[in-house]
Parts: C-alpha cells; structure tokens; sequence
C-alpha cells in the first residue's frame, strides 16, 4: 500500500499525520515537485488515480483512492483500534464539520497570500481573505476555551485545523497569539505529538531549504 504525496502538501500531510497516529504500514512517496514549476509535469500516474490531477492519492492492489477526507476515512476502517473520529454520532458530525470547514472554507482563502496569487491579488481581495481567516480563529479560540481538543479527544478535526494554519503561518497569516491565546496553547499542545512534528518539521526544513520563512514552531 503506497501514498502519493509532495514535499508541500496540506491534504497530503493530513493524511501522513493520521497513517503515523494510527500506525498503519503504508509508504508514503512524493511525486516530482519544485517551487518554479510546481507539480508540472505532472506524472501519468497522479492522472490515472486522480481526474482531478491532485495528490494526495492512495494505492492499494486493485484499489486507488483520492481526496485526503476519504483517504482517512479509509485509514478509520483500516485500523478502527486506533480510532481519529468521535465515537458519538453527534461529536462526530461536528469533527467532521470543523474538518470540512478547515478544507473548503478556510483554506481557499489561505492560497489568497500564495505568492503568485497574491501578487495578483488586489488589496480588498486580501483584505477580504483575512476577515474570514479571522472568523475562523475566533470560531476555534472559542470552542477550545474549555477543551483541550476540539472535540474533547484528539481527532482528524485537529489533524485538519492545524496542517492548514501551519500553512497560513509561514504565509504570513497565522493567528496571532496576544489575540488568540487559547488557540495558541492548542497549537503548543498539538505540536508535541511525534507526528506533527515528524510530518511538518519535514515539510518545514524543505521550505526553510528553498528560502521559505516558516515559524519556529517545530524547532
């Protein structure tokens, strides 16, 4: 079994935090990538396994799956011992929300401040960008004000809210933690665990290597 991923992908290390939690035997290899050209070209096999063109994606036998959400949800049946989902029904829907929305809501909004888009971008464009990043943090600050995880235990739903504020960090665009203090210790919380700091300090020294400023976060 073998997961295609990349050097800076935010879907890709979701997945690599969850197989590293979980302990499943799964390669993980990285498609040819750099900062200049990005993914292109990209390789006959990242468009048979995925239309979209997109890692992550996973290969298992006669088995190929895309999308970091049902990669997990694969790895959730997989190795149902080692559970990343709430086992309430109710606690779940809400992990799997604060999932989607870190994906699909928040994190187009970080791409915003990607250098080529942002250079493009005009100032309301990114001002617009901000507010609802924001929202987001406010959102969050709130529901860790008395828990330790956003949903009581360690999920998939920390997984997804740290891997794309990690990007927002080195974008420049972090919280800011005089504001956010209870999102702030979350962070330190989260970045004790051996798989965040495996997955992202990697995925760190490779932008710190090609004169990226990343946060201190994992050093």
């Amino acid at each position: 079994m073998k997961l295609y991923s990349a050097p800076v992908s935010m879907f890709g290390a979701k997945v690599e935090i969850a197989i590293i939690e979980k302990q499943v035997d799964i390669q993980v290899e990285f498609v040819p990538f750099s900062m200049k050209t990005i993914y292109e070209p990209k390789p006959d096999l990242t468009w048979q396994s995925n239309p979209k063109g997109e890692v992550p994606y996973l290969i298992d036998g006669d088995l190929t799956l895309f999308d970091s959400t049902l990669l997990f949800e694969f790895l959730e049946d997989l190795s149902p011992d080692v559970p990343l989902w709430p086992g309430d029904a109710r606690q779940r829907a809400i992990a799997r929300l604060l999932e989607c929305k870190s994906d699909e809501v928040f994190f187009p909004h970080v791409t915003q401040f990607m250098p080529k888009r942002r250079a493009n971008a005009s100032k309301e464009d990114l001002q617009t960008a901000r507010t609802s990043m924001r929202d987001f943090y406010v959102e969050l600050d709130r529901i860790l004000t008395k828990k330790e995880f956003l949903v009581y235990d360690f999920s998939y739903a920390d997984i997804a809210c740290y891997t794309s504020q990690f990007f927002a960090g080195f974008l420049g665009e972090g919280p800011n933690p005089e504001e956010f203090p209870v999102l702030a210790s979350w962070k330190h919380r989260m970045e004790q665990r051996d798989s965040i700091r495996k997955v992202l300090g990697k995925m760190a020294l490779f932008l710190r290597n090609h004169d990226m400023r990343v946060p201190d976060l994992l050093d």
